[in-house]
């Protein structure tokens, strides 16, 4: 039997929990607990009986940036006034706007990429719906069906043309040099689909030629790498083939955002031109760098290294290079040499792995015909150094081998292969770690054509983040017409865009975190809703408030984010959403 027992020590009163049992015909008292003095369990009562706070965190940091961004571009009012009216039996009256369904979208998709029917999940974790007053929940995957419906194919190029002016004016975006590049991203589309033109099969980057996939060319400024336009093509079309209807798209945002053609400069990557597309490019009046294939170009791109001479790139550093006139695509251009020993050491390394394979085969057979006792045929013999030798055409530059009979043996061999020396130092000192580039910008400096070629990597880049799982990715995608298609790539090329300019804006306060990075930091930026429990009768009372964060977060989160998007220790009533 368990009960209370006071102890006096010292003059002051003590209580604590006992239990008394009887072992073996005797009563034994056991403590179970100290209690302190009466007061003490007075208080400790009344603090169980007293009601408690309830909190709960939410993301914050991310969305409230990047919906303040989109406030400042007014991308809902554009979205809004390009769309359409509900279809036959819809409401005219939704939970959202087109405009502000999209916007969300494209939030969601730049911080945690996921399909439509589980957008909701993902913001119920947020503030989006403190921010702008609605219930997640009530979101679904066929609302945003329904609300993508309702902006036409049409609509797309001019709302991407209006975006595109604002980002130049409110954001003192620089448009002088612009980078493009193409990539594809594979579906799953059923093959037997017929309401879908844009996904077809064709050499997939992802080594998914199984599926259907569809092409993305995007546009990116050197300022901020920010894109400014995005098209889309059949899957089953290459680069040279889309390029000429991408320049005309490009001169055509370029009338559009105000800018001459002339004033600009374009970088491409060699797998979009052909001699037809060198033809459309000096036609638009667009200025170019572009990349060559150097054995295109052998007597430029194989000079000794005696010839090149060391200029400094602005963020490149010091570079071994050569320049020059020379006839591309039946005209004179500008055309400069790169030597790169990062690229040269890497081309090494490959030719190294290629070579082992091709010295584990020929060691082999060498092996198989000095222990055969049996005929061979020389025609049998050379048939299968070639296929030894078949998909490494730089080894075979460098690679000499002999078959030779045995005078005493008729039909038996002696087989023996080597490197050749000449060959392979041609190859690593005048073949490997050279890049070519054209340009008609002849009166550019070496330096500054070379650091215009060299943000191609940064704009590549952009379709590398863009095939993130975690972070801007366009995949998952779960539509099948062309319509959808479009939308939904447009959204996602809306999220890249506002990311974009949230690492723009961190750079200029010396923040150098990749994008990745950046949209954790301010993911982590989280705000706790407290209700605060009374016991007087009435409703609790709700105060929002920041947690805790690193001051170098907050500041990044504090100038990129809207007043009407700050959340501080102001209360306020329950919301309907929470």
């Amino acid at each position: 039997m368990a009960y209370l027992k006071r102890k006096r020590i010292h003059g002051q009163t003590y209580w604590y929990l006992v239990e008394s049992r009887r072992v073996g015909g005797q009563v034994k008292t056991a403590h179970l607990q100290y209690l302190g003095k009466a007061e003490e369990i007075v208080r400790a009562v009344q603090q169980a009986q007293a009601p408690r706070d309830r909190l709960k965190s939410f993301q914050h940091g991310g969305v409230a940036a990047l919906l303040s961004l989109a406030d400042r571009l007014e991308l809902v009012g554009l979205i809004d006034a390009h769309a359409g009216p509900p279809a036959h039996g819809q409401p005219a009256r939704q939970l959202l706007s087109v405009g502000q369904t999209l916007v969300l979208a494209a939030v969601g998709r730049a911080l945690h990429p996921t399909s439509k029917a589980k957008w909701a999940d993902w913001a119920k974790k947020t503030t989006v719906g403190k921010l702008w007053g609605f219930d997640p929940a009530k979101i679904t995957s066929q609302f945003f069906w329904d609300q993508m419906d309702r902006l036409p194919l049409e609509a797309l190029a001019p709302v991407q043309a209006e975006l595109g002016r604002r980002v130049l004016d409110r954001f003192n975006l620089a448009a002088d040099a612009l980078f493009y590049d193409v990539t594809n991203f594979y579906t799953f589309i059923d093959s037997r689909n017929d309401r879908c033109d844009l996904a077809q099969r064709g050499k997939n980057k992802q080594k998914r030629n199984d599926l259907r996939q569809f092409q993305v060319g995007m546009l990116v400024s050197r300022d901020g790498w920010v894109p400014l336009l995005a098209k889309l093509y059949r899957g089953n079309r290459n680069d040279v083939t889309t390029f000429p209807r991408a320049l005309e798209a490009i001169g055509r945002q370029c009338r559009e955002l105000g800018i001459r053609p002339e004033t600009v400069t374009l970088v491409a990557d060699k797998g979009n031109l052909s001699a037809n597309n060198w033809q459309v490019l000096d036609a638009s009046q667009i200025g170019h760098v572009v990349s060559l294939v150097p054995s295109l170009h052998g007597d430029w791109a194989y000079r000794p290294a005696g010839d090149f001479t060391t200029c400094e790139v602005a963020e490149v550093g010091p570079m071994d290079l050569l320049r020059g006139q020379a006839m591309v695509a039946r005209r004179e251009r500008t055309v400069v040499v790169l030597d790169s020993p990062t690229l040269r050491d890497g081309q090494m390394r490959g030719l190294q792995q290629q070579l082992s394979r091709v010295m584990f085969g020929l060691t082999n057979l060498r092996e198989t015909l000095a222990r055969t006792k049996r005929r061979r045929r020389r025609q049998v013999i050379e048939r299968q150094i070639e296929r030894i030798l078949r998909d490494v055409a730089t080894v075979r530059k460098i690679l000499a081998w002999e078959l030779v009979e045995r005078e005493d043996h008729p039909g038996f061999w002696n087989f023996d292969w080597w490197v050749e020396p000449e060959a392979l130092a041609y190859l690593r000192d005048r073949v490997f770690g050279r890049r070519m580039l054209a340009t008609d910008r002849g009166e550019w400096s070496s330096g500054e054509i070379v650091w215009a070629y060299w943000g191609q990597s940064e704009a590549e880049l952009v379709f590398r983040q863009m095939k993130d799982p975690h972070l801007l990715a366009l995949r998952p995608q779960h539509h099948w017409t062309d319509q959808k298609i479009e939308v939904h790539s447009f959204c996602c090329v809306v999220g890249y865009l506002l990311a974009a300019l949230v690492r723009r804006h961190a750079r200029k306060l010396g923040y150098r975190e990749g994008l990745p990075k950046l949209l954790e930091m301010l993911t982590d930026v989280r705000a706790v809703l407290r209700t605060e429990q009374r016991a007087a009768p009435g409703r609790p009372r709700v105060r929002w408030q920041l947690e805790e964060a690193e001051p170098r977060v907050l500041r990044v989160y504090q100038s990129l984010t809207d007043p009407a998007y700050e959340i501080g220790d102001k209360c306020h009533q329950m919301v309907s959403a929470f």
